[in-house]
């Protein structure tokens, strides 16, 4: 792609009315291009990888019931997937928060208790802060475990990917 081409192609991701809007025009102007990957190249995405599993998550949280105006709760570490899930509950309208790593289940249950989350992504490194916070929290309908369901309580993240 030639540096007109690419300056038009940023230009018209610059100039999307949201986020969601700006990631697909990036992902059609750059499909190739590696947009997601981890330090050691374990996990590398390209634009259009990474724009097919948000696609996919966000059909799932659809189905979970994830609405345009909703939230979403995410306690996960810096990982590829955090990335996707901040993605996919953008794509549905609905606005993703993020949880501390070191928040104790006192402060988990007062921040997505206030933000009347439905549904929460986490991961298993702090699933048991998280359970201990769920009691206090009924508005909250689905744990999304990211490593795969543990128990009654959870979901796990590729079960709801491929809905």
């Amino acid at each position: 792609m030639g540096a007109t081409t690419a300056a038009a192609a940023s230009s018209r991701a610059v100039g999307a009315a949201t986020i969601a809007e700006a990631f697909r025009i990036t992902a059609e102007d750059h499909p190739d291009r590696v947009a997601v990957r981890t330090k050691d190249d374990e996990v590398s995405l390209t634009w259009s990888e990474l724009r097919d599993r948000v696609d996919a998550l966000a059909r799932g949280l659809h189905e979970l019931g994830v609405r345009r105006g909703d939230t979403v709760a995410l306690m996960l570490g810096n990982r590829p997937e955090f990335y996707i899930a901040d993605l996919a509950v953008m794509t549905l309208g609905a606005t993703p928060f993020s949880i501390y790593a070191t928040s104790s289940p006192e402060q988990i249950a007062y921040v997505v208790g206030d933000a009347k989350a439905k549904v929460a992504i986490v991961e298993e490194l702090f699933l048991a802060q998280f359970r201990s916070a769920r009691e206090q929290l009924p508005e909250l309908e689905h744990v999304v475990l990211l490593e795969g369901a543990q128990g009654d309580d959870t979901l796990g993240w590729d079960d709801v990917e491929a809905t």
